[in-house]
């Protein structure tokens, strides 16, 4: 279960850090 749980967080943490890259990119080219 713990182990699951690590795993999940670190999963989650990709994406998120993927999505906000993504927004700053898009704000970039939108504002260019």
């Amino acid at each position: 279960m713990a182990e699951k749980n690590s795993k999940g967080q670190g999963r989650t943490a990709l994406i998120v850090a993927i999505v906000a890259i993504g927004l700053y990119l898009a704000t970039i080219m939108l504002n260019g």
